[in-house]
């Protein structure tokens, strides 16, 4: 994956839909995760169609995890520090 991944919390209610189509309007090859339990999804507000801009959507509460379901995004190295692929 070539792209830079970048992971946005929130991205289902009115600021974190628009925050996601501004970036993904500015550089397309950017690799989007978005991170919402659902609590605002149905926004009064939103009227564009997330789907299209995020590639990989968690539908969890963030303050319960320990991000184990991004793991698959990670690599470690010798220092057993993450970066991001």
């Amino acid at each position: 994956m070539n792209s830079k991944i970048i992971l946005i919390t929130g991205n289902l209610g009115y600021v974190g839909v628009e925050l996601v189509k501004f970036l993904k309007k500015k550089n397309k090859k950017l690799f989007i995760i978005g991170y919402d339990i659902g609590f605002y999804s149905k926004n009064f507000f939103q009227k564009i169609d997330n789907k299209k801009y995020i590639d990989y959507q968690i539908k969890s509460d963030v303050r319960d995890q320990t991000f184990q379901n991004l793991k698959k995004f990670y690599s470690t190295n010798k220092r057993n520090k993450y970066n991001l692929l």
